[in-house]
């Protein structure tokens, strides 16, 4: 490319590129404010949508589990900043997401790693009654 095309190139083409890399910094803004906002603030909504888009993309039972679980404490820490109707909305959030979480648990199958504990806690708990049993 000699020198006298990539100026047309840049000339053409600034303000679009500059337009999406100021559209790219706003929004990347955007999420990372939102992420702390509480009801009544301008960009709780985008707070929320966020959390349920990451939410959708969760495939493992367990990781769900825990991200929901998150979720519920941001939503507890939230209710004690907010007053009125902002709160009660926010208690039935922490019901739907306690609800939620409870279901989540019931149906869905241990994790390896709790298996492997369980079992580690049963041979434990029956070398100890051997021990125990020996010494009476």
């Amino acid at each position: 490319m000699s020198s006298q095309n990539q100026k047309s190139f840049l000339k053409e083409y600034k303000i679009p590129i500059v337009t999406a890399g100021v559209i790219f910094v706003l929004g990347a803004s955007t999420v990372g404010a939102s992420n702390s906002a509480v009801p009544g603030d301008l960009l709780y909504p985008v707070d929320l949508k966020l959390e349920e888009l990451q939410g959708t993309r969760i495939n493992d039972s367990q990781k769900k589990r825990d991200f929901n679980k998150a979720v519920l404490e941001e939503r507890k820490e939230e209710r004690d900043e907010v007053e009125g109707d902002e709160a009660k909305e926010l208690d039935e959030k922490i019901e739907e997401l306690e609800d939620e979480i409870e279901k989540e648990e019931v149906e869905a199958p241990e994790s390896p790693e709790e298996t492997e504990s369980k079992e580690d806690n049963e041979k434990k708990e029956s070398s100890e009654s051997g021990e125990s049993k020996k010494a009476e």
